[in-house]
């Protein structure tokens, strides 16, 4: 097992996932940044990037063996509810005698 899949906790069975979601992640990055970088147009808040990614993932889904899409259904349905569940935590606004 080489040491990227002992940090991350991946097995041998897991490669192609795990290799799957670095290639798309690395892909949202570059295109974020490309948009960034030629067009101009900057992302107004950093769970864009995560919901672009979700995108990417569900769009390139069919590409992975049936086990491989179960698993990387469950870590994306997951993710993407705890990330709408931050957002709107953030939305919350405390009210000044909360403070006090």
């Amino acid at each position: 097992m080489n040491l990227v899949a002992r940090v991350l906790c991946f097995h041998a069975e897991d490669s192609e996932l795990f290799l799957f979601l670095i290639v798309v992640s690395f892909w949202v990055l570059w295109t974020t940044r490309n948009k960034g970088m030629i067009c101009g147009e900057f992302m107004g808040n950093p769970t864009e990037l995560l919901f672009k990614l979700f995108s990417y993932l569900q769009r390139w889904l069919k590409r992975l063996n049936a086990g491989d899409q179960g698993r990387l259904d469950l870590m994306t349905k997951t993710t993407r509810a705890w990330t709408e569940n931050f957002m709107v935590q953030r939305r919350v606004v405390v009210s000044l005698e909360d403070f006090l």
